[in-house]
């Protein structure tokens, strides 16, 4: 009798925790490699995707569920959904074969009789058989429902065909895959037995194709249906089912609610069953009603980085399911899973809800840093360019240094913003000596213009100059005009907001004669860093 098993499925609902895959070799090019089962906890992120059907049970859970699943799904037979949904854990180059559970490289499609293939776990024939019609690649059908289409190696899905699942008697002659490596499946008399790890996953794809098509029946693709009842009991939830649920739902746009709730099983199948509704205290199952949430982990994250924030519900026996809400979804974003994302700085309240007492919630504050950038011991990535304007000469060669790279020309003497050539301090005469750590730009008939480009985003800039000769003049960086005092005595400008990686000084004004002794320029969150300027020594001022 089928509903013996199945009442002891009410206790599935913690089995979503467990992991039930193992590790195994597979020679993929005739060498072995390692192939990690997926391992740590994965979570649900169902949300509040099953509302729609709380409180129901029986038949009319079924049908809700059927209504559920089948809106605004998006099917599709690309081999990338499945590259996706049965992705390796530790190694995105590699898929795991349903049956085998050995790893094949993604691009190894099936050719001829070797590769990976796409499984149907409820045969395509089987569902023709019961009068459901389309086919693969075409449209939203049966035959392209990514939750019961796995990858499987080309060999082994050839030799489970069309046969059901079942036992075999003897497990002396194991199904080797289409490389020759032996594995755990088995295959007598039209019945094809699924290694241990694949049992489970391969009943709960069957629950799911039974609601969510229903001229199809359990008996179609199983020797028993107590068998299907059985597996989906002893072999429950794994971790890579969770992880591909989410992923399928991220393609598909539903979720297989067997993976997500085991529990359905006895609500739906066993007559007996007198319990509370879906998602009624747990439904098929008695939690104790809860009494509070708290919240737990880190408090900071900087723009950019995720952290991942964990809810417990009180008691411990009461259901742990929680809705994580944003406050500012501009500071930051946080998934149903409680991973949250730094968008912007700031502070931001980040709520857990009781789904299933929402007056039961907790929250805590975040603060959402700007990532500090470690300063860059040399910003500048080579390129300036410039242009003289009028008939001007600009120095040749001319290259940035900053006091550690000095060269000799004493530019610690640099102190009180006096010119230097020669190495020593020079009055603001003398035009036709030959001046270091300076640039003229402009003539008296046009001005001159510099580009810098820096490897990071530059916040502010600092230029120090002066007039050439006392010249009204004024500085334009990157479309920001501002007007220094006249003079031949060096002066500062701040240009703040600059937020660029690519820096454009240019002289303009009356008199656009302009000399620049130094550039100070600060990134986000780095101190700010002096620039100098050398050249060769030759007579600037013609």
């Amino acid at each position: 009798m089928i509903m013996k098993a199945l009442k002891r499925l009410t206790l599935f609902f913690m089995a979503v925790f467990l992991v039930s895959t193992g590790t195994s070799l597979r020679d993929v090019n005739h060498f072995s490699v390692p192939v990690m089962a997926w391992s740590g906890t994965q979570v649900s992120d169902a949300g509040d995707y099953y509302e729609p059907i709380r409180g129901l049970k029986g038949t009319a859970l079924k049908n809700g569920l059927n209504t559920l699943i089948m809106t605004g799904v998006d099917q599709d037979y690309a081999w990338a959904r499945y590259e996706a949904a049965d992705e390796m854990e530790g190694d995105s180059s590699q898929i795991m074969g349903v049956y085998s559970r050995l790893g094949y490289l993604k691009t190894n499609h099936v050719s001829g009789s070797t590769g990976w293939n796409r499984e149907h776990a409820f045969p395509q024939n089987t569902m023709e058989n019961a009068g459901l019609s389309g086919s693969t690649g075409t449209g939203n059908t049966s035959f392209n429902d990514n939750h019961h289409i796995f990858a499987s190696d080309n060999r082994i899905n050839s030799v489970r065909s069309n046969n059901k699942y079942g036992v075999v008697a003897s497990h002396s002659s194991p199904v080797k895959d289409s490389y020759g490596n032996i594995t755990d499946n088995y295959y007598s008399g039209g019945i094809f037995e699924p290694s241990d790890a694949a049992k489970g996953e391969v009943a709960r794809a069957t629950l799911y194709m039974v609601v969510a098509y229903p001229a199809l029946e359990i008996a179609d693709n199983f020797q028993a249906q107590d068998l299907c009842f059985d597996w989906h009991e002893d072999f429950p939830v794994s971790n890579r089912e969770i992880r591909r649920n989410n992923v399928v739902y991220q393609n598909q746009h539903n979720r297989n609610p067997f993976i997500d709730h085991p529990e359905f099983a006895v609500m739906i199948w066993d007559s007996s069953y007198s319990g509370n509704g879906a998602l009624e205290d747990g439904g098929g199952t008695i939690y104790p009603d809860p009494t509070g949430v708290t919240i737990s982990g880190p408090s900071e994250v900087n723009v950019g980085s995720t952290i991942t924030l964990t809810a417990s519900v009180a008691p411990s026996g009461a259901r742990q399911s929680v809705s994580w809400v944003s406050e500012d979804t501009s500071v930051a974003t946080i998934t149903n899973a409680g991973v949250l994302t730094g968008v912007k700085a700031g502070t931001v309240t980040i709520y857990a809800t009781s789904t299933v007492n929402t007056s039961l919630y907790d929250s805590k504050a975040i603060t959402v840093k700007q990532a500090v950038i470690p300063p860059d011991p040399d910003p500048v990535d080579g390129t300036i360019t410039y242009t003289t304007g009028g008939n001007s000469t600009l120095l040749t060669p001319a290259t940035l240094l900053t006091a550690s790279t000095d060269d000799g020309d004493n530019l610690d003497s640099y102190s009180g913003l006096t010119r230097i050539y020669n190495g020593n301090p020079a009055s603001q005469g003398g035009y036709t000596t030959a001046l270091k750590n300076v640039l003229k730009f402009g003539s008296g008939s046009g001005g001159g213009t510099m580009t810098i480009n820096f490897k990071t985003q530059v916040k502010d800039i600092v230029l120090t100059t002066s007039g050439w000769n006392n010249t009204v003049y004024n500085i334009n960086v990157n479309g920001t005009t501002k007007a220094p005092a006249t003079g031949t005595t060096p002066v500062t400008t701040s240009f703040s907001g600059v937020n660029s990686d690519v820096v454009t000084i240019a002289s303009g004004g009356t008199d656009p004669r302009m000399m620049l002794y130094a550039v100070s320029y600060s990134l986000e969150q780095s101190s700010s860093t002096d620039y100098y300027f050398e050249h060769d020594g030759t007579d600037i001022f013609g």
